[in-house]
């Protein structure tokens, strides 16, 4: 929203497609004249194939700022020895793996424009470790490095 209130018009990419549907509309709704695009892409899978429709999507596009808060925390503060490795790897991929990827491919279109900066949103569980949330911590602390 911030963004279209500055004019830039805003591709939004998520996991799930009606929360994104809800995003755009309010965007038009609010501000007229800013063009959304809004892609829902399985970040859990790992599977490059998901990214390809992104790729479609901006190869055109002239993207000028990249805000990437790719994201999943643990589904209940726990333990490590008692998180699953469903979760883990759940997590691992998202945040890490989910994160390098959507940069690479944005940061591959700003360049060739020579546009604008990427923020990465870390958490405070990068700078400490949390109890409870290792494989998170552990996950943004190596996006902020």
């Amino acid at each position: 929203m911030q963004l279209a209130t500055k004019g830039f018009n805003v591709v939004l990419v998520s996991g799930t497609q009606s929360e994104l549907t809800t995003l755009a509309q309010a965007i038009k709704s609010k501000y007229s004249g800013i063009q959304t695009k809004a892609l829902a892409i399985g970040f859990e899978r790992n599977d490059s194939a998901d990214y390809e429709p992104l790729m479609a999507l901006v190869k055109d596009l002239h993207i000028a700022i990249l805000i990437d808060n790719v994201s999943k925390s643990n589904n209940i503060a726990i333990p490590f020895l008692e998180t699953s490795g469903m979760e883990m790897d759940e997590i691992i991929t998202i945040n890490v793996n989910g994160t390098l990827k959507i940069t690479q491919i944005l940061e591959l279109c700003m360049d060739l424009r020579k546009r604008g900066p990427t923020l990465t949103m870390g958490a405070f569980g990068s700078l400490l470790p949390t109890p409870f949330l290792a494989t998170y911590s552990s996950s943004k602390a190596f996006v902020q490095h």
